[in-house]
């Protein structure tokens, strides 16, 4: 059972790896729903002043230190919506603008969509009149929205965090009133202080929220830390679904218990068919196809459905089945990996290898798997089995090849340059992928064979001296062309 965050400390950014560990959390673990309360600062100092240095959170085109945070809060809604869960809920909250005392609710606790990512990267506030930095916006913004987090419920099911996102540049006063706003609202609340167009610290706005962070049990990043975080794909590693779990049957006598992997699979890129679940809701609805069958002569009368059966193409014919005769024709084969016999790697084509590669692995953990691809190895073998998936597939003739892990040249470094005994053993090649779960350990690499049904035979001129276009293309000027034109081929240049 994987352990079950508190829901009052949530993984922060300032701590390594907090990034990773927060998508985790959201992505693997049983975590509860996050209400984040976004507080940005956009009064008029955070307007007007100019972040140090080229920030790589907008790729040094940032005019404002407005622009990092407004990108930032972007960002962050993004990688919640990426990592979170479908019941968290955001608000954001503007501080230093024109309304209620410098403070303005922008967005309520609602689900985050894609509408409100884009309200918030075109945010265009207003500044409140004065400096809405010397006051205490930012310490009134972030008070309130302390206590609208401690509105929600927080248990099990429910967690609560506050980010603030302000300026800490050098040419910004620090806000005052921010040790007053940390004592407010639940301590189990979490705080988040990102400071965007300056340092951490060093600065009298770093520190003003600094201070406010280790009130909180927390400790303020820079805006190109968040942001690499925040941009950062957490993939999650996780071993798949074994294909097929059995043994590995060879003559009756030796069985090898193993569990198959899919290699190699082919990933589809994203299509408009389907909806995503981040747009908004639309109104309830499904759509169903109704089909209706009828005859050509006489012509417009309905089939019943009793009376409909699948029909099977054979040439330019169709002959029609019933439900009892599919049934019939199905092979019915039950899962297995049974060893046929072994034969010679070199009369094994690759233009024979068919499907998507498999790997055999050992699923008791013993050596058996790493022996006979060890045995396969030296003897320059390959094992033609029968294999059945899952029962009631169709059977399939396949060839396992040996797989040598990544550490098998080391392995087998001993014995490379022969010894009295017999001469020097094959050089050990390791594969291109290494198996799902495995690591650099040895396993078998399963490929489809085509039946004799399969191969098609085709008739092509000889290309030896008695064609005479083959005479004509070895004349030496046409030889020497072929290698200059190889030769001026650059792959590495783009088409």
């Amino acid at each position: 059972r994987r352990a079950r965050p508190s829901p009052g400390r949530l993984p922060s950014f300032a701590a390594p790896g907090g990034s990773a560990l927060f998508a985790r959390a959201c992505k693997m673990a049983r975590v509860p729903n996050q209400h984040i309360a976004l507080v940005l600062d956009a009064g008029a100092e955070c307007q007007a002043t100019r972040p140090a240095g080229d920030d790589p959170v907008v790729g040094g085109g940032a005019s404002t230190c407005f622009d990092v945070v407004r990108a930032l809060a972007t960002q962050y809604m993004l990688h919640q919506m990426q990592c979170g869960k479908k019941g968290d809920r955001f608000c954001v909250i503007l501080a230093g603008v024109e309304g209620n005392d410098g403070v303005a609710v922008e967005h309520d606790l609602a689900r985050p969509t894609l509408e409100m990512v884009r309200a918030v990267k075109t945010l265009a506030p207003t500044p409140a009149a004065g400096n809405g930095k010397g006051t205490d916006c930012l310490a009134r913004a972030a008070e309130q929205g302390l206590e609208l987090l401690s509105g929600v419920r927080s248990n099990a099911s429910n967690a609560t965090k506050l980010v603030l996102i302000a300026c800490s540049a050098a040419g910004c006063r620090p806000a005052a009133g921010l040790d007053a706003a940390a004592a407010s609202g639940a301590d189990s609340t979490a705080v988040e202080v990102i400071c965007a167009g300056g340092p951490a610290s060093g600065t009298p706005a770093a520190d003003a929220l600094a201070e406010f962070a280790g009130q909180r049990g927390a400790a303020p990043v820079t805006a190109a830390d968040a942001w690499s975080q925040l941009r950062a794909v957490h993939v999650s590693r996780s071993v798949p679904a074994a294909a097929l779990r059995g043994h590995l049957d060879i003559a009756g006598i030796v069985r090898i218990p193993v569990k198959t992997y899919k290699l190699v699979a082919r990933a589809s890129l994203p299509t408009p068919k389907k909806r995503s679940g981040l747009a908004p809701p639309v109104a309830e609805g499904k759509v169903s196809l109704d089909r209706t069958y009828r005859l050509v002569d006489p012509p417009h009368e309905e089939v019943p459905a009793e009376l409909q059966s699948s029909v099977f193409p054979f040439g330019r014919d169709q002959f029609p089945a019933s439900a009892m005769d599919v049934d019939a024709l199905k092979a019915g084969a039950l899962p297995c990996l049974r060893v046929l016999g072994f034969v010679p790697a070199a009369d094994v084509q690759l233009a024979w290898l068919m499907g998507p590669a498999y790997a055999v692995a050992p699923s008791d953990g013993g050596h058996g798997v790493a022996a006979l691809c060890r045995g396969l190895h030296e003897a320059g073998r390959v094992a033609v089995v029968r294999y059945v998936g899952r029962a009631g597939s169709e059977p399939q003739l396949a060839a396992l090849f040996p797989y040598l892990g990544a550490d098998a040249a080391e392995r087998a470094g001993s014995g490379a340059a022969g010894s009295e005994d017999g001469p020097a053993a094959p050089a050990a090649a390791a594969g291109p992928l290494p198996p799902p779960g495995v690591g650099s350990e040895d396993m078998l690499v399963l490929l489809r064979l085509p039946f004799a049904e399969d191969l098609r035979a085709f008739a092509f001129p000889p290309l030896d001296a008695t064609n005479r276009l083959v005479r004509e293309a070895s004349a030496p000027e046409h030889v020497a062309a072929a290698r200059a034109l190889v030769d001026a081929i650059d792959p590495s240049a783009s088409a």
